[in-house]
């Protein structure tokens, strides 16, 4: 799991949302890792980075104030290969997703299936 954390943003125009982000390379795509929320942190599940890249995932948060006006803030972090067989990843992926689903937690069930497939490619 990664934390998306984007405390201290002010506004004059509350209430702030939040949506966090990432890209894996530099192609300039951005994959949500959920709706935008109230709350200024999120746990996900990130996919692993590219070799070329040095393994190195790109996060960004956007913030909204009342009126939709936003600022951003990027960092980076490095998310390494797994170490499982095609089918150990595919059981571990169907239980997490099983149990994200039966939370009532599709956002997460997505991030699974995407870092699954993101591992296996």
């Amino acid at each position: 799991d990664f934390t998306f954390l984007s405390s201290n943003w002010v506004d004059e125009d509350l209430p702030l949302s939040y949506k966090f982000v990432y890209t894996v390379g530099y192609d300039g795509s951005w994959t949500p890792v959920a709706d935008a929320q109230d709350s200024a942190s999120y746990d996900a599940l990130l996919p692993q980075g590219l070799p070329e890249d040095n393994y190195t995932i790109t996060g960004m948060t956007v913030v909204y104030d009342f009126y939709d006006a936003y600022s951003s803030a990027t960092d980076t972090t490095r998310v390494l290969p797994v170490k499982f067989t095609t089918a150990e990843l595919a059981n571990i992926s169907a239980v997490l997703t099983q149990e994200a689903l039966e939370s009532g937690d599709p956002e997460a069930s997505m991030q699974i299936m995407g870092a699954t497939h993101k591992s296996l490619s």
